[in-house]
């Protein structure tokens, strides 16, 4: 495949041919060198057509200083070609990015702050934003053993930005590829909200609230980890989950600081502007060479169903609620797992004593039907206060890692259905996992299998 980096003949520039050299050496990559003689701004490009003497004097001074780094490369066993483009330099690079089998694109940024920052980055930016191929950009004095050359008798220090998102999931891919092709130590990061977070969770603030909450970290490595699956390499992974509490800088170049990184990954959702705030921060703030990988483009696939292991009843304690609970433990016999059994109360001054939560928690397990254990099915019950029961239910999903969810109906309509069965329509409208409506006859006990689900 071909490494594609673009060099004005800068200082800038330097570091990321450096950069480059090293990827091809590593990856057995092919080098193309390319040089855009930029049009002055001050002349349209109609007027520079005509001047073929201009044209050529320009592309052989070029052309001979791309010699110079070839001649100095190829020494070091690096195969390189000299591409020479006349225009607009960040249309000619992403251009040329979109030709061929191109592993990336190589850029050097200028590093610059504020309005000369703006301007004169931009070169880079769009690129990021627009480029098909993966781009990586080197700041001017890049830290790490990629960016210096340094790079000998060690694996290559990864460090990538990890979330749920199609960006991410390319970042994944491109990283699982580099592991395959020479050894890496890979470090994932995911960097969350506490606000968000603790809202979805449903859970109280921690008493430090610049520290990472246990619950919190708990629940989304859980939902993470198996997302990250096995490396095929030899080198180690980790997975790290901090909360951005708003700092200035980038989380993750602040993180790739911290672990001496010598290469920051990060995914790029969809083409265009959007998304590209968290990328763009990264590249300003880092001190090491930052690889943006575009999303993949491809239409979305139904993901197959998950076996179940564990399924949350929402009970209000009604004469409703035994058939819920008899409709959890019959989709869990045959497989095993754990039923939690979930009642919301709403909140009172004081909170529950200690008598009234045994006597909720005695009521709870006595919907289990006897002899569960037999079958491989524990229980777990559990009472929380909430002004709003569906929405505790649903974050009870997400914080107990649920697969599917069992809520009763009481069947009501007109008014009264829009005041009291609500609950039930607000978790099917909004719960993530698949939810299981058991309608009141299964409670009369008129048709003990019929059983309506959503989602």
């Amino acid at each position: 495949m071909r490494i594609i980096c673009a060099t004005d003949f800068s200082a800038s520039a330097a570091a990321a041919v450096e950069a480059a050299a090293a990827l091809a050496h590593l990856l057995g990559d092919s080098l193309d060198l390319l040089h855009v003689v930029q049009v002055p701004a001050a002349l349209p490009l109609e007027a520079l057509a005509f001047d073929e003497t201009l044209d050529r004097r320009l592309s052989e001074a070029a052309s001979a200083r791309l010699a110079q780094y070839r001649a100095v490369l190829e020494s070091r066993g690096i195969a390189v070609n000299t591409i020479v483009r006349f225009g607009l330099a960040d249309d000619a690079i992403i251009t040329e990015a979109g030709e061929g089998q191109v592993r990336f694109l190589v850029l050097g940024t200028h590093g610059r702050k504020a309005a000369a920052r703006f301007f004169l980055g931009s070169l880079a930016e769009r690129a990021v934003r627009l480029a098909s191929c993966p781009v990586l950009v080197v700041p001017p004095h890049p830290r790490g053993a990629l960016g210096t050359g340094s790079l000998t008798g060690r694996p290559l220090r990864i460090l990538a930005g990890f979330d749920v998102s199609a960006a991410s999931e390319a970042a994944l891919a491109f990283v699982r590829g580099m592991t395959l092709a020479l050894p890496c130590d890979v470090t994932f990061v995911h960097v969350y909200h506490p606000l968000r977070e603790h809202a979805r969770l449903g859970i109280e603030w921690p008493p430090d609230l610049f520290e990472a909450d246990p619950v919190v970290v708990s629940v989304l490595d859980r939902e993470l980890r198996p997302r990250v699956g096995p490396m095929s390499g030899t080198g180690k992974v980790e997975l790290r989950i901090r909360p951005d509490w708003g700092e200035d800088r980038s989380s993750l170049a602040w993180e790739a600081d911290l672990q001496e990184a010598d290469l920051l990954v990060v995914g790029r959702g969809g083409r265009g502007r959007r998304g590209a705030t968290t990328v763009l921060s990264a590249i300003r703030d880092s001190h090491v060479p930052v690889l943006c990988v575009p999303a993949a483009e491809s239409p979305r696939t139904v993901p197959a169903p998950e076996p179940l292991r564990r399924v949350l009843v929402a009970s209000d304690l009604s004469d409703h609620a035994p058939a819920a609970a008899a409709a959890a433990y019959r989709l869990m016999r045959g497989c095993g797992g754990i039923v939690d059994i979930l009642h919301v109360v709403a909140p009172r001054a004081g909170g529950l004593d200690q008598q009234q939560r045994e006597e909720l928690d005695h009521r709870l397990r006595a919907l289990a039907p006897p002899g569960m254990s037999a079958h491989g099915i524990s229980t777990r019950v559990s009472v929380v206060e909430s002004p709003s029961p569906a929405e505790a239910i649903v974050q009870a999903v997400h914080r107990l890692g649920a697969d599917m969810v069992v809520v009763a109906t009481h069947g009501r309509s007109g008014l009264a259905r829009a005041v009291l069965g609500s609950v039930a329509d607000m978790v099917v409208r909004t719960s993530p996992k698949p939810v299981l409506v058991v309608a009141p006859e299964v409670a009369a006990g008129t048709a003990p299998e019929s059983t309506h689900g959503a989602r």
